[in-house]
């Protein structure tokens, strides 16, 4: 059964620069440091031809999210249906626009202040008799059972596997339930033609605090200045800039030694946690001041 190490071996040797200069070894750097693990949220901006939001699906093993994002136009993830994924596994991979995503985002923050304001009118008010306390909860369990059935169905698959083993498009009460939950818990950037500094400034506000988010690049220089802007924003902790090290030895009788027709370089990675600033006016520092208030 053909894996992540398998295929992005194959396309390495084949035609490299589909991938970027993507090796095997690079990608098991980024998968670890991103933090996808079963039940994980991961929020993916992929280039390489669907081969890290494969990868992603592959280490959920069928439990959590993966969702491909795209800016214009949705990019190829011709790669994915050569992992030869269950309905389960590819039921977890999803498609959805920045536009999309934001949109939803900010419906979420506003149904969360409106909830707000609601509950501080409902406090100042005078108590009511227990029956008219019970006619009002009894829509709002049925809604709220509505509400779980729904995202129960879309955790089996109710959200529908698209046919020939494409990628489906991310479902309303999937969105719902991770802006709940605060954000995407991780994110990974695979698409060195994009400036690697706005793309950050546009999809942490899509993260919960916290979150990990990891960019590959085969160049240095996008990721430094990405690094500077993070700095000076104060958006994120423990940045670091990575270079894999991977070299092939020849293990023979009398003749073993490192191979010498090798790439001297896997690319570089910028790895880092985001965080809420509470001096902010980020879509996430109304988390982190309800928490300050309880």
């Amino acid at each position: 059964r053909p894996c992540a190490r398998s295929l992005c071996e194959a396309v390495h040797l084949k035609s490299p620069g589909r991938i970027h200069g993507l090796r095997a070894d690079t990608l098991g750097v980024i998968l670890t440091l991103s933090n996808a693990a079963a039940n994980a949220r991961v929020l993916v901006l992929d280039d390489t031809g669907g081969l890290v939001t494969g990868a992603v699906a592959e280490r959920l093993g069928g439990h959590g999210l993966v969702c491909s994002t795209y800016a214009a136009r949705a990019s190829s993830s011709d790669l994915v249906r050569f992992f030869n994924f269950s309905a389960l596994q590819l039921n977890c991979v999803t498609s959805a626009s920045l536009q999309y995503l934001q949109a939803a985002k900010i419906k979420s923050q506003t149904c969360e202040d409106t909830k707000g304001e609601t509950r501080l009118e409902e406090e100042s008010k005078p108590d009511k008799s227990t029956k008219e306390e019970a006619k009002e909860e009894n829509p709002m369990d049925k809604n709220a059972i509505e509400d779980q059935k729904d995202s129960q169905k879309c955790r089996v698959g109710g959200g529908g596997v698209a046919p020939s083993g494409r990628v489906r498009q991310t479902d309303d009460n999937e969105l719902r339930e991770i802006m709940k939950q605060g954000g995407f818990s991780g994110l990974i950037i695979a698409a060195p033609l994009v400036d690697a500094s706005s793309a950050l400034t546009t999809l942490l506000p899509l993260l919960a605090p916290s979150a990990s988010f990891v960019v590959y690049s085969p160049w240095l220089a996008p990721l430094t200045v990405a690094m500077d802007s993070l700095c000076s924003t104060k958006q994120a902790v423990g940045m670091q800039l990575l270079e894999p090290w991977f070299r092939v030895h020849q293990v023979l009788p009398s003749r073993t030694h490192p191979m010498m027709s090798m790439h001297g370089t896997g690319g570089y990675i910028f790895v880092g946690t985001m965080v809420v600033s509470s001096s902010t006016d980020s879509p996430n520092s109304c988390i982190a001041k309800k928490i300050r208030v309880e």
